[in-house]
């Protein structure tokens, strides 16, 4: 990918900002791929992580790209978990809403003693039946990941859907 990007100087700018988007596409889709085999290999080390710094992080980082999302009352919640599994999970749940939504909502609260993260979306909606194992919509990479890590940490994934009126995925944590 980086020798066809080099071979993109000569195109007019429209025809090479298409071209660098679709390489940036295809970087996104070959590490997605990647870190999802790398997860089949069972549960990664857990250590003591700062989860609400953890999604405030992965939020910046998206905004400051200009992506839409939001993060309502940023708050510290300490648990134990994989720090790279959890950032990943949110990174995916956060790429799936803007991808089928125009934005997303990401917010974090405790309920019974768990850490509750929030995603909300404006997109077509989705088919819950996909969280019991049915292949990920469109083909991609991303919930399956999200699945797996929230199996992985015994963490509840739950969606709310109704078709053109958007999704809300939870992911309750343990802490």
């Amino acid at each position: 990918l980086a020798r066809l990007a080099f071979r993109l100087d000569d195109l007019p700018p429209a025809q090479r900002d298409k071209a660098d988007a679709d390489i940036a596409e295809m970087k996104t889709m070959i590490a997605t791929a990647l870190d999802f085999l790398r997860d089949q290999s069972g549960p990664r080390p857990r250590a003591r992580l700062d989860f609400g710094s953890l999604v405030e992080g992965v939020v910046d980082g998206l905004a400051d790209t200009g992506r839409k999302v939001t993060l309502a009352a940023p708050m510290s919640a300490v648990l134990c978990g994989d720090a790279d599994g959890l950032r990943r999970a949110v990174g995916n749940l956060i790429d799936n809403a803007l991808k089928y939504g125009k934005r997303a909502h990401v917010s974090l609260h405790r309920e019974d003693g768990h850490c509750v993260l929030r995603v909300d979306d404006d997109g077509p909606g989705l088919d819950p039946a996909w969280l019991d194992d049915a292949p990920p919509p469109g083909g991609g990479l991303g919930l399956g990941i999200v699945r797996r890590c929230a199996r992985l940490m015994q963490a509840p994934l739950s969606l709310r859907s109704a078709p053109g009126r958007g999704s809300s995925f939870s992911l309750v944590l343990p802490r």
